[in-house]
């Protein structure tokens, strides 16, 4: 079981690091589920560094929605719907890799401004992270759409800013 694991963790750290594309991942509803899931957990504890509990459990949850939404639009829009549970589950995989470098980062820029400090090095790796983000998400959509790395690129940054104008319309960060 734990070899399982894994190698799965490794597949998706591998997409991180842009070495494999999602279609190396099994086309499984169930490893869909339980990525989505830990997805949508990451998200809430995301979340929670600024806002109440009951907003964050939304937003996560809006969040995975999203997500799934805007991938499945765009692979029909495409005529692939059949890459569906690969994309995704790469998208919250890697998600997942990048909520658990991100929540230390947030929380150390979430006291320093508490504490009226100097937030510049925990913002610029924030903004790292974000970058990275958005290249992985490119190198996904990529290979999801069987398309050009400029267009996946587009893509990407179509997804974050719908994914962010929406949370930030639907839950504003509490200072």
């Amino acid at each position: 079981m734990y070899t399982g694991i894994f190698t799965l963790l490794q597949a998706f750290f591998d997409i991180c690091r842009l070495r494999l594309g999602p279609q190396e991942l099994p086309a499984s509803p169930f490893l869909l589920a339980v990525t989505l899931l830990f997805y949508t957990v990451c998200g809430i504890g995301l979340a929670l560094i600024t806002i109440p509990p009951f907003q964050a459990t939304l937003s996560g949850i809006t969040e995975t929605i999203l997500v799934a939404l805007l991938t499945v639009v765009l692979l029909r829009v495409r005529s692939m719907p059949e890459r569906w549970i690969q994309s995704l589950t790469a998208l919250a995989g890697t998600g997942i890799i990048l909520s658990l470098i991100a929540l230390p980062l947030s929380l150390w820029l979430h006291e320093l401004r508490a504490a009226e400090a100097d937030i510049r090095v925990p913002g610029l790796l924030l903004f790292a992270l974000v970058v990275w983000n958005v290249v992985i998400m490119a190198h996904i959509l990529r290979h999801a759409l069987s398309t050009s790395f400029g267009i996946g690129l587009l893509l990407a940054v179509g997804y974050l800013w719908i994914i962010v104008s929406t949370l930030n319309a639907l839950f504003p960060v509490m200072v």
